[in-house]
């Protein structure tokens, strides 16, 4: 049995019985969630539905699939719509016993309308994603017995080539338990195939379908004699040319026509619709397109009833198009309905354009994901970060690509090995574990037995698979190779391979692995293909309880994806993906390829992932080791530097007291040990902080040269005194400015020169400093014994100690390594030259030479670093450089011992006479430092000594209390308040840090001063202790004179600064005392407008509650004030001037806030002002009802003169559109008077020559009639000029209303100009017998104006009102007597304006000469002075005030009827918008003068024309043109013109004048003959050229327009099919300059508005300066 393309499907077994079911049945998709109701157009009916509902219609194409149920449903109009909207909403319940059955009655059209409806009672059943109805007739179902069977063959044939491959026949299967109708045996033998019989409907002619398609070929089969359109003959013209250029378009159109939008389209339309043709083909509307109708059926009403187009972009449609799973595909369309105007001028339905962009819709969203996918993972530093890119990617960016998706993590452990130990003859094999954690989930809810937490998998190490042991155990029920806490896939889950390409026998073997793995998932075929894998066919309990995305398609996933993602040389996955698939979009090519690129994209994003991850681990590690090696280095030196100040106390205090020479020379040696334990310790100290990142120099401008050489002089006196040649030079060529840090600076060049001292035993030490551009180089050179070659490499690192004989074979091996440091610290570099001593040849040059080149200036030093303040200022060599020199010293022995004999005699030391710490010594110091005896010190430290050595230097000066810890520090502080606390730093549990940070906590003992004693040195531990609240940071070893010094100072500062603070405080209390009694607000701020203080007052006014933070306090203001009160602050506090303001807050109270600035804030008070304003209120109440009184009558007058000016505007606006309309019949007038004019003429003289040349002689009488006939043609023409200035009138009107009045500029002869302006009304005055004069001015002649340039048709529509319209000139003159009738027209120009704001011109310019020359100039600026004058009856006085307003007429309007009131009012707007005014002078009964003044400009003589141009016209022409002249050559004329009547005159007229005319009736006809013409397929005379003349073209014409034809026509001559280019002449009654400037950008090449000249016409087709 063949089915279209949208069947039930397979899975669902009831196909056979639906056909075979006794009574009509049919299936329905069901609805999809959220996007449109369901579709009552059945996929899929049985043989008794399509017998009841299309009756002899059973078995056509259109009737096999959808269609049918709408159409036959009760009820027209809005009770059908009704009938079907109930039904609808009963398929969409749920089904339950009360709504399971439906009563429907249908109206079949074959039967008629008249006939008692047919009853069925309907029950559904839901079937996967169909609806199921089967019915139970109610009443008598009618039955169609088709005729004879004649063409069964042929319809049979027909069908199968139109259908799919049929279906596998399936056995018959049991009732449903569902039906309850009984299955009739005889009535399913009789019963038919709906594909057996086709009804022989016979072809229509419709010869004028031409074209070769299978929609053509459609048209012509279907059977139109019962349609609704009717048969084709019978078909307007206007519905053939649709369908016409519908079929032949390339790109889907359809065409809806009729009052029930009848739905015809051509083949590209068919293929779009998918499996809905031929079902929709001629339908209603609301019928083919019923799921939809809901949404597009009000655009379809609005395009028919506003004749507007609508349009679409990027539409999401569902419609006739399914998924494999049988889920609308989701599309999108761009489309468009066009309405189509008929012959009446009604539309008689529209075109429908669309275009699908599904693919490019789908493609940016999937890259959008791609990107989002890439750029967010490739930030990710580590496995948690990528996961959760990925996550915040898909739940954001892939609602519909991805319904739902879960990663995991996968761990791979040591591998197991597997077979049993007792059976030592099998090769055990090692398994690798897999632990796939799960990172997230979306769009499943936690806990979902779907998607595991956690799951543990065992695979070969060479196959990545459970082995064959594994497999057999799952095959028996076990899974050893893989657990969870969930089941396995049923067994009606399919995979497939992503890659294509799989053999039969892998796609196998993937088949028996998933049947047997009982995972939720296949993983183990993931890990062995290492690529992703689709899953077809998810089974209904894995979607079961999944979330539903948000913007999503809600549907239960059918289909899934599970990805690896592997780093770079991973075996194993770093992850897995299990991604869902969308539903509503089939698993095609392009979403295969962009599943890879993802896969590509995360797998990439991963590796570097993995790899940052690493990096950002080892840099841990790192840090986490230098911070190690710093707190040991830091803790090292704190051990070492507390025993040294032990040591170097007592020894320098005992070095000075004694006067043994023996003791005295063991403690200069010990002195001397102590001093270089203390020169290691800073040297270690030093290294550790360059090494971590935390050695920073305060570089300054230094004389590099010059500093140098002070700090090597220090060297000289031990170098030469062990007869070493010692020789310091410095090269100032090229001498700049260097930065160095001094304190570094004296290290490196100690560090290098100590080293030269010490390995050279003789010869000379060369110390350099030279300058070469941008560098400053500082070389130490020696003749030493030289470094061995093996060792160069190793000089400069950590701990070596060279090999080569030296002076001492002391030292640490660290001086060249933190020389190397301070080099690099400085910006610059440290080389090394050496040459080892041969031993062979001891004469032979060796030594080393150490070389540092630093950057001159500070670019490359970071700017923090850099003190210029300092620059100049050159500091003494600190202790490391007396250190280094002292230890020098003792590399001589003699000298040594020399020094200590004259210190033994000298009686002391430098540091002896520094390090007094004995009690007897207080009396040295008595007169300087002053110390109370009430003063108490208190020591904390963790060593005994320490605090024994401090107690011993202060104990004759004050108390002194003694604590071992931090902790019985504080308890002593508080209950002893010692004036001043000496702490060490590192002790055990609360360290100094902490300790005086509990201390300055305190308030009572805050302000006690605290001096930290401390083994650490350096800038940044000093640093930290200063601004941890330490008053003075001394490091170890100290000085005791220093010592006492600071303790003296910090501790009679503590006391002064505590006798403050109890002033402070007393102040304090009496202030409060004073503002809790003040009947006040007072508050206070900080600088930041924090409150910081407020009264009891404050608290009461503002109703804030006083045991809540004043961080609030702003929102206890009003809402209306806040932002008040804000600005005042701020002000405030930035300037520093006081204001005021009165404020409301949130308790109604009213209160006057006064705010004044202070040098830390702001105080201020708020006074409570509530009742003043309780006052005002009720005053103000008062006036603000009276206003609103007032606002209410003033809303309504303005409203009603609103409604006024919009009913006057519409009227306007009525009138601009009756105007032009007038056009076309004035055109007609004018033409038709002129002709019938011209044939009078020519009988005229023609009966005079028959009546001098033959016996014949025509009476007078005869000649009289005709001479009347000739008058009454002209006043014809005379009512038409009138009409037509009307028209004028009431168009410029309605532009000046709507201010689309422009003027535009043309150069024209002045004198000529007026003249055939005044020439028009020559007949008139002819008629009126009115005299005419025209008075050229003498400043025209004697300036020479001949040409100017300015806005010829406004300038003549002045003129013509000033001559004819309203109530002077003409019409006035005529009322006058006869002898009197004179009209009078003056014609002045100036280069002046006018005086007095009158329009006349001024008298001529005294220097002529200099006039003339510049009105020859082009360009010049001229004033053009007109005047008309009439002797008729003249002006009343009150008409001169009224005369040049709108719809104004004057008081002698009642002699002479007509006018619109327009002439004077549009001639004075457009005689100022030309920069000119109007005026009249007039007395009473002696006629009247207008007189107005234009600004023109004078404009160039033209270029000469050819000998063939017209002629300018000199002198005025009679008013109504004479024929024109036969033309001497044969035009061929092409006139396109709609109006029969106009085309019919104007071809007479063109005749006449000679020209061979061809006529068309719209723009596609005219291109038919243009064609025609240039390819001589037309029967005309060869001697012709291949091109018209001219074409004169309408602008407004049905099927195709003017400006749509012209476009057409120039394209086809850019393209070469027109080898020549056509002139067009547009003709048209459309005025405006817009209209008119379209019709130019069109191609047309001049334009003429109707009513035009037939003269003009002529001229302008014979002037051949318009051709190329």
């Amino acid at each position: 049995m063949p089915f279209r393309a949208r069947t039930l499907p397979e899975t669902v077994q009831l196909r056979t019985y639906i056909e075979e079911y006794p009574y009509p049945a049919f299936v329905l998709n069901k609805r999809v969630s959220g996007k449109h109701a369901a579709s009552l157009l059945p996929i899929f009916t049985n043989a008794a539905f399509r017998n009841l509902v299309f009756g002899p219609r059973e078995n056509e194409p259109q009737s096999v699939v959808g269609g049918g149920l709408l159409e036959a449903l009760a009820g027209t109009g809005f009770e059908g719509l009704a009938n079907a909207r109930r039904l609808g909403e009963w398929i969409e319940e749920s089904p339950t016993a009360s709504n399971a059955r439906y009563i429907v009655d249908l109206e079949p059209a074959w039967v008629g309308r008249n006939t008692s409806p047919v009853q069925l009672e309907l029950i559904k059943t839901s079937v996967d994603a169909f609806w199921i109805i089967t019915s139970v007739p109610r009443t008598e179902l009618p039955k169609y017995v088709p005729p004879p069977k004649q063409d069964v063959d042929i319809v049979l044939t027909t069908l199968k080539d139109e259908s799919s491959p049929e279906l596998p026949a399936k056995p018959l299967p049991a009732l449903p338990e569902w039906a309850e109708a009984p299955l009739d045996p005889q009535a399913v033998a009789a019963a038919k195939s709906p594909y057996d019989v086709k009804s022989g409907a016979r072809e229509p002619v419709l010869q004028w379908l031409t074209a070769g398609t299978e929609m053509v070929d459609f048209f012509k089969k279907y059977n139109w004699d019962d349609h609704p359109l009717g048969p084709p003959e019978k078909w307007p013209q206007s519905l053939k040319s649709c369908i016409s250029a519908v079929l032949t378009s390339p790109y889907p159109w359809a065409l809806w026509w009729g009052p029930d939008l009848v739905l015809l389209y051509n083949d590209a339309y068919a293929i779009m619709s998918g499996t809905k043709h031929p079902g929709l083909f001629a339908k209603y509307g609301k019928i083919a397109w019923g799921e939809l109708w809901e949404a597009i059926g009000p655009l379809a009403d609005q395009v028919v009833r506003e004749r507007k187009s609508v349009a679409r972009e990027d539409d999401l449609l569902f419609f006739g198009r399914l998924t494999d799973k049988m889920l609308p595909e989701e599309t999108y369309h761009n489309w468009a309905w066009i309405p189509v105007i008929v012959e009446d001028g009604s539309v008689g339905g529209f075109f429908n354009t669309t275009f699908e962009n599904t693919s490019k819709i789908l493609y940016e969203r999937r890259i959008q994901i791609l990107r989002s996918l890439g750029d967010k993972t490739a930030l990710a530093r580590s496995r948690t970060e990528f996961a959760e890119a990925m996550r915040m990617v898909l739940t954001e960016d892939a609602h519909k690509d991805v319904p739902f998706a879960a990663f995991y993590f996968n761990t791979v452990d040591a591998p197991q090995k597997t077979g049993r130990e007792t059976e030592p003859y099998k090769v055990q094999k090692a398994r690798i574990r897999v632990m796939s954690t799960l990172a997230f989930q979306i769009g499943v809810p936690e806990g979902h037995p779907a998607i595991p937490t956690r799951e543990v998998h065992l695979l070969d190490p060479i196959t990545l698979r459970p082995s064959a042991q594994i497999l057999t155990t799952r095959r028996s029920g076990a899974s050893p190779g893989s657990t969870n806490d969930n089941r396995s896939l049923p067994d009606d889950s399919t995979v497939v391979a992503h890659t294509p390409g799989d053999s039969d026998a892998a796609l196998e073997t993937l088949g028996d692995v998933l049947q047997a793995d009982e995972t939720a998932w296949p993983f183990f075929d993931v890990f062995s293909a290492k690529r992703p894998l689709h899953i077809t066919s998810l089974p209904a309990s894995i979607g079961k309880g999944f979330g539903l995305r948000k913007n999503g398609w809600n549907d239960v996933p059918r289909e899934a994806i599970i990805m690896p993602i592997a780093a770079e040389g991973d075996e194993v996955p770093v992850g897995l993906m299990v991604l869902g698939v969308n539903t509503r979009r089939p698993y095609d090519k392009e979403y295969q390829t962009w599943i890879e690129l993802v896969h590509m994209t995360l797998s990439s994003t991963l590796t570097a992932t993995l790899g940052r991850e690493a990096e950002l681990k080892k840099a841990e590690q790192l840090a986490q080791l230098d911070a190690a090696k710093t707190s040991f280095f830091s803790s090292a030196s704190h051990e070492l530097r507390t025993p040294l100040t032990l040591i170097a106390g007592p020894v320098q205090e005992a070095l000075r007291l004694t006067s043994e020479p023996r003791v005295k020379q063991q403690l200069t040696m010990t002195t001397r040990n102590i001093e270089r334990l203390q020169k290691l310790v800073d040297s270690l100290m030093d290294f550790t902080r360059v090494e971590g990142g935390r050695m920073y120099g305060r570089f300054r401008a230094t004389s590099l040269a010059d500093y140098t050489t002070d700090l090597a002089e220090l060297f000289r006196n031990p170098i030469e005194k062990n007869k070493i040649e010692y020789i310091v030079t410095n090269d100032h060529t090229n001498e700049a400015t260097a930065f160095v840090d001094h304190d570094l600076w004296e290290k490196i060049v100690f560090n290098l020169i100590g080293n030269a001292f010490k390995y050279t035993l003789s010869g000379q030490v060369h110390v350099h400093t030279s300058y070469r551009p941008g560098w400053a180089d500082f070389s130490v050179r020696d003749t030493g014994c030289g470094i061995p070659t093996n060792e160069l490499d190793k000089v400069f690192e950590r701990f070596h100690r060279g090999s080569a004989t030296a002076r001492s074979h002391e030292g640490t091996g660290i001086g060249l390594a933190l020389t190397r440091e301070l080099v690099k610290l400085h910006g610059g570099h440290i080389t090394l030259e050496s040459t080892p001593e041969d031993k062979d040849d001891p004469d032979a040059p060796h030594g080393s030479n150490f070389t540092v080149h630093i950057p001159l200036g500070y670019d490359h030093l970071p700017p923090a670093n850099v003190d210029e303040e300092l620059a100049g200022i050159r500091a003494a060599p600190r202790a490391y450089g007396r250190a280094m020199i002292e230890e020098a010293k003792g590399w001589n022995r003699s000298r040594a011992q020399t020094d200590d004999k004259d210190r033994s005699e000298s009686g002391g030391s430098e540091s002896n006479a520094n390090s007094n710490t004995d009690s007897s010594r207080s009396g040295e110091f008595s007169g300087i430092f002053r110390f109370s005896p009430d003063d108490t010190i208190l020591i904390v430290d963790d060593n005994s000594d320490v605090r024994r050595f401090l107690r011993s230097i202060f104990h004759s000066y004050c108390n002194i209390l003694e604590a071992e810890n931090a902790s019985d520090g504080l308890v002593i502080i508080e209950e002893k308040a010692p004036d001043l606390v000496l702490s060490d730093v590192m002790m055990p549990g609360m360290d100094g840090i902490q300790f005086v940070g509990a201390i300055r906590e305190r308030p009572r003992i805050s302000w006690t001063p605290v001096i930290l004693l401390t083994a650490r040195a350096g800038e940044e531990a000093r640093v930290e202790g200063l601004t941890s609240g330490a008053d003075d940071y001394i490091s170890k070893p100290f000085k005791t004179q220093e010592l006492i010094a600071r303790v003296h100072l910090h501790l009679n500062l503590g006391k002064r600064k505590r006798e403050l603070l109890c002033l402070f405080e007393e102040r304090t209390k009496e202030i409060k005392i004073v503002s809790d009694l003040s009947p006040v607000g007072i508050f206070r701020t900080d600088n930041q407008g924090e409150m910081t203080y407020t009264n009891r007052r404050w608290h009461e006014i503002t109703d804030y509650p006083s045991n809540q933070p004043l961080t609030n306090w702003l929102w206890n203001i009003h809402p209306d004030f806040q932002k008040q009160v804000l600005e005042l602050t701020t002000r405030v506090l930035q300037t520093g001037d006081g204001g005021s303001l009165e404020i409301r807050w949130q308790n109604e109270r009213w209160t006057k806030l006064q705010v004044e600035s202070i040098s830390n804030g702001l105080i201020g008070t708020v006074t409570d002002v509530s009742d003043r304003h309780l006052y005002e209120a009720a005053r103000i109440a008062q006036a603000q009802e009276r206003e609103a009184i007032a606002q209410l009558r003033a809303a309504d007058a303005e409203r009603q003169r609103a409604e006024a000016d919009e009913r006057r505007r519409a009227q306007e606006l009525l009138v601009d559109v009756t105007s032009h309309e007038l056009r076309q019949p004035v055109s007609a007038i004018l033409n038709c008077s002129q002709l019938v004019r011209t044939n009078l003429s020519n009988l005229a003289e023609a009966l005079r020559k028959s009546r001098a040349a033959t016996p014949f002689v025509p009476s007078d009488s005869l000649l009289k009639q005709i001479e009347e006939d000739l008058d009454a043609l002209d006043s014809i023409y005379q009512c038409g000029l009138s009409q037509e200035r009307i028209a004028n009138d009431v168009l410029s009107l309605s532009r000046l209303q709507l201010d689309t009045l422009s003027i535009h500029t043309i150069d024209f002869q002045l004198v000529p100009e007026l003249q055939r302006i005044i020439s028009i009304f020559a007949n008139e005055l002819k008629m009126k017998k009115i005299n005419l004069d025209m008075n050229i001015g003498r400043s025209v002649v004697v300036l020479n104006v001949d040409r100017v340039s300015s806005d010829r048709t406004r300038f003549a529509q002045i003129i013509t009102n000033l001559m004819s319209n309203g109530k002077y000139a003409i019409k006035f003159t005529d009322i006058a007597p006869v002898p009197d009738r004179r009209i009078m027209v003056y014609l002045e120009v100036s280069l002046d304006p006018p005086q007095a704001n009158k329009c006349i011109a001024p008298p001529l310019p005294q220097n002529l000469d200099e006039a003339k020359e510049k009105v020859k100039i082009p360009g010049t600026l001229i004033y053009v002075y007109v005047a008309v004058q009439d002797s008729g009856p003249g002006l009343k006085p009150g008409d001169l005030t009224l005369l040049f307003q709108r719809f104004q007429q004057g008081s002698n309007s009642h002699e002479v009827f007509g006018g619109s009131g327009l002439g004077l009012f549009v001639s004075r707007k457009l005689c100022e918008l030309m920069g000119g005014n109007i005026d009249v002078d007039s007395v009473y009964g002696q006629g009247a003068t207008f007189r107005f003044y234009l600004q023109m400009k004078t404009a160039a003589e033209p270029e000469p024309k050819s000998a063939h141009s017209p002629p300018s016209p000199a002198k005025a022409k009679p008013a109504v043109a004479a024929p024109p002249a036969p033309s001497q050559t044969a035009y061929h004329i092409l006139i396109t013109e709609d109006n029969i009547i106009n085309q019919t005159v104007l071809n007479r007229q063109l005749k006449h004048a000679g020209f061979t005319t061809e006529l068309a009736s719209n723009g596609k006809e005219a291109i038919e003959k243009i064609k025609r013409l240039a390819f001589g397929t037309d029967n005309i005379d060869p001697s012709l050229p291949r091109r018209f003349d001219a074409i004169l073209m309408d602008c407004e014409m049905p099927v195709m327009d003017g400006p749509t034809a012209t476009r057409e026509i120039r394209r086809l001559e850019s393209e070469g099919v027109l080898p020549l280019r056509n002139r067009i002449i547009a003709l048209t009654g459309n005025a405006r300059q817009g209209q008119v400037e379209a019709s130019l950008q069109a191609g047309m090449d001049d334009v003429m508005i109707k009513p035009y000249k037939i003269d003009e016409l002529v001229l302008k087709i014979r002037d051949k300066t318009m051709l190329d």
